[in-house]
């Protein structure tokens, strides 16, 4: 009796068992996600103010990687199209973009500490945006940009016929000054988008002004 008693109970307890669900297997996603592309800005400190550049270390290091161990042709394949195609993010610019909302916040933090916000040529978000700061000795008069923290320019872009032969053209070298040259230092670090003839010691030498943002 001892032994049918015990059998039914068994029998109870491995129907028990049978009703439990099996578990469920890990669901395997049919895709891998998408590559995210991210602007961050890289900034750091230099002799006129700050400087940042707007991009995505992490991407930027990816893209070495592959292009070290699997060549520059990796990205002529199906795989290598869609890192490139996410990387195009790095170059939007239009309104309502990730970098115009950077550049804009960039620049009032730029202007509210009293600095002029920067990028020269066509710029792109990877491109180095400054913010220079006035510097201590603008407006003073001066000889040459030996005088200046940084660049002694004329104050009027007419006055370098006063002091050079206009026959003479302008080179990168400069041209002699016919008389002393005087001019003023620069209020701001200087570049070939702010067209200035500079007051150098060999002459003065004149900043054609390229296309720039």
């Amino acid at each position: 009796m001892r032994n049918i008693i015990a059998l039914l109970i068994l029998l109870v307890l491995l129907a028990a068992c049978a009703r439990q669900p099996l578990p469920e297997e890990p669901t395997i996603p049919s895709e891998e996600p998408g590559l995210v592309v991210t602007l961050t800005p890289v900034c750091k400190d230099i002799p006129s103010g700050w400087s940042c550049v707007f991009k995505d270390p992490e991407f930027d290091e990816l893209v070495e990687k592959l292009r070290l161990e699997k060549g520059e042709e990796f990205f002529e394949s199906p795989e290598g199209q869609k890192i490139a195609e996410a990387g195009e993010k790095l170059l939007e610019k239009g309104p309502g973009s990730e970098y115009e909302q950077l550049n804009a916040e960039f620049r009032q933090k730029c202007e509210r500490e009293g600095g002029r916000w920067e990028c020269y040529g066509w710029c792109l978000p990877m491109y180095e945006h400054f913010c220079d700061f006035p510097f201590d000795d603008a407006g003073k008069e001066c000889l040459s940009s030996a005088d200046c923290q940084g660049e002694c320019v004329l104050e009027e872009w007419g006055d370098v016929n006063k002091f050079v032969d206009p026959a003479a053209g302008f080179s990168s070298d400069g041209v002699p000054c016919k008389i002393e040259c005087k001019g003023t230092c620069a209020t701001y670090r200087l570049s070939i988008c702010d067209p200035h003839h500079e007051i150098a010691e060999v002459g003065i030498i004149k900043s054609y002004m390229v296309l720039c943002d």
